[in-house]
């Protein structure tokens, strides 16, 4: 969102802001703004459908809406998702709802809490019947099948997450000569236990704005779009990673 550490250079095309200003009929958009109308659309398990032939050429590209309305919604659903998947550490807005925690969310509790670490990945069983997970000698209730599978990237998110928290580890981690990578927890912290529930927490929420993600996405397909032509193309400086990057 920045091109320098302080936060002061968007890391936005110039006079970008005032072409979308302009064409929206507002002041000219913050970068905060067209990276949460960004993220909305990115987010929506909906665009990789709908563009998965036009994703085959490396690069996102995200359509623009030329509608105010549109525009504003998608901000708003946008400021939520980063608000939620930054464990509500970015984009708070008490007055809009996003608090300074990840929100409860009904059925998704621990029936009994891990106290003793998994020694692998065989140890954590997912029964999709009743909903329960359950990791070494703990058990949490409420997580739905497409909250287990959900994924991003090809990645499952949860078994992911829990395969990298047992005394062996996963990926490959588990085959590497490397000491480091022998380094590994002997105990399951405690705190695991709470940042597990609010992980699904997170993916639940996520999942249940699907529907209301594709219908946003699909009304700024069939509504009008400001065309690539009329925006402004990045200097070859601006395409060049931030200094405050390194690679």
């Amino acid at each position: 969102m920045w091109r320098d550490a302080a936060a002061g250079l968007p890391n936005m095309t110039a006079g970008l802001a005032t072409k979308l200003g302009r064409r929206l009929g507002i002041a000219p958009p913050p970068v905060t703004d067209l990276t949460a109308y960004c993220y909305a659309l990115l987010s929506a398990n909906a665009y990789q459908e709908r563009f998965a032939v036009a994703l085959q050429t490396p690069g996102l590209r995200v359509p623009v809406t030329a509608n105010h309305a549109l525009w504003t919604e998608a901000v708003a659903t946008g400021r939520e998702l980063l608000w939620l998947h930054t464990y509500a550490e970015r984009f708070v807005d008490a007055n809009g709802g996003r608090g300074a925690h990840v929100p409860d969310v009904e059925g998704i509790e621990w029936e009994e809490s891990v106290t003793i670490i998994p020694t692998d990945p065989t140890e954590i069983d997912y029964d999709e019947a009743t909903g329960s997970l359950t990791i070494g000698n703990g058990r949490v209730g409420g997580v739905r099948p497409e909250v287990w599978n959900y994924s991003v990237s090809g990645m499952a998110v949860l078994p992911k997450w829990l395969g990298y928290r047992t005394a062996k580890g996963a990926g490959r981690a588990t085959s590497s000569k490397s000491s480091l990578d022998k380094v590994r927890p002997s105990e399951w912290s405690d705190e695991w236990n709470d940042e597990l529930l609010d992980l699904i927490r997170i993916l639940t929420l996520t999942v249940d704005r699907q529907a209301s993600l594709a219908d946003l996405l699909d009304r700024i397909c069939s509504g009008p779009l400001i065309p690539a032509a009329d925006l402004p193309v990045p200097t070859e400086a601006e395409r060049q990673p931030p200094a405050t990057l390194r690679r």
